[in-house]
C-alpha cells in the first residue's frame, strides 16, 4: 500500500513508536493494590478524648496584662496634652527671663619655653 495516513501521496511512512521500555513494561505487569477500606465507625457509648484544660493561673496572668494594657491606652488618651502646660513649669530659675546664662571662660593653653640645645664641639 503506497499512501498512509501520515504519507497521502506516497513515498516512505513515518517510523513506528519505538518498542516500550522496560519500565513501562513492569508497570503494565504490576498488580494495583486493594482499596484500603474505611475504619469501622466508634460506638456512640464512648466518649470523645478529653480536650486538654489551660491552667487557671496563666488565664489569670494574660487577663492581668490585658486589664494593665486597656489601663495604659485609656491613661495615655484621657492625659491633657502638652499645650496645657504653664509658662515656666519645668524650666530652671536662672533662664525664666528668657537670658541665656553667659558661658564661662575656656581655659588657657599652657605655654612650653623653647628647648636650648647644647653646643656640639667642632672638630679640629
Amino acid at each position: 500500500m503506497p499512501g498512509s495516513p501520515l504519507a497521502p501521496i506516497g513515498g516512505k511512512s513515518a517510523p513506528s513508536a519505538p518498542p516500550p521500555g522496560v519500565y513501562t513494561e513492569m508497570i503494565k505487569q504490576s498488580v494495583t493494590p486493594t482499596p484500603v477500606i474505611a475504619a469501622e465507625p466508634k460506638s456512640a457509648a464512648e466518649p470523645p478524648p478529653r480536650k486538654r484544660s489551660i491552667p487557671l493561673g496563666l488565664i489569670l496572668v494574660l487577663n492581668a496584662v490585658l486589664i494593665l494594657a486597656i489601663v495604659l491606652v485609656v491613661y495615655f488618651v484621657m492625659k491633657p496634652p502638652a499645650s496645657d502646660a504653664q509658662a515656666g513649669d519645668g524650666v530652671p530659675a536662672a533662664l525664666q527671663d528668657g537670658k541665656l546664662p553667659k558661658a564661662p571662660n575656656a581655659p588657657k593653653a599652657p605655654t612650653i619655653p623653647k628647648a636650648t640645645l647644647p653646643s656640639t664641639p667642632k672638630l679640629p
